[in-house]
């Protein structure tokens, strides 16, 4: 089987697809959900395998771009535990499992191997797969509908700009500091016009924000 061109839609789309469509059901599998989370990522990873570029970047990150996506990452993830707690929630964007390992895993060895896999999924898995589509697919896809692939990494307008963050937001519970991580994410696109940049700064946000929510026990967010 042949892999899609670099260029192709279901390199950014059907991973994502796939991921929202696994996520919406983790709540029929709740009483069983270390194992669904671990078939999830085991297939959104394969996924992202398989619709992998066909000829990806031969350069590398610059370390300006890089540092610049570390330092994003680590304040939103401050912004994330500062401003959602004074945020009102709305009840149509659903909530997360608050899934705490420490008291729904008895055996040592099983919580640990939980808590690896869940920090795979949100360092390694969740930022390319978000990144690629909403900062590699669908800012490109709403700035020109006609053609995609003629819009350059870092260009967009105003109308994608507002539809990223809208669909960003609208996708998590913690919708209001959702849209600020997507405004800061599709300004870091727009200043390194590289989307690994985008994936790193949202792998550190990630990072941080799980230890953030092992640390002080605050589940809310897992």
């Amino acid at each position: 089987m042949s892999r899609p061109s670099n260029q192709s839609w279901l390199h950014y789309v059907v991973p994502f697809a796939l991921f929202i469509l696994l996520t919406s059901l983790e709540s029929f599998f709740s009483a069983h959900y270390p194992a669904f989370y671990a078939f999830k990522i085991a297939v959104v990873a394969a996924t992202l395998l398989i619709f992998r570029p066909a000829d990806p970047p031969t350069d590398k990150l610059s370390v300006k771009n890089a540092l610049l996506a570390i330092v994003v990452g680590a304040v939103m993830t401050g912004v994330w535990v500062t401003v959602d707690p004074l945020t009102h929630h709305f009840d149509f964007l659903g909530k997360r499992e608050e899934y705490n390992p420490f008291t729904k895993i008895g055996d040592v060895n099983g919580r640990s191997a939980f808590l690896a896999i869940r920090f795979l999924g949100l360092v390694a898995v969740v930022p390319l797969i978000e990144e690629l589509f909403y900062r590699g697919f669908l800012l490109r896809f709403v700035t020109d509908m006609d053609n995609f692939r003629r819009v350059p990494p870092g260009v967009f307008n105003a109308t994608a700009l507002a539809v990223n963050i809208l669909l960003f937001a609208f996708s998590h519970p913690e919708w209001l500091v959702a849209a600020i991580f997507s405004a800061a994410m599709c300004g870091l696109m727009w200043k390194t016009k590289d989307l690994r940049a985008c994936v790193l700064a949202h792998a550190v946000c990630n990072l941080l924000l799980g230890i953030y929510v092992v640390h002080f026990n605050a589940w809310k967010y897992w």
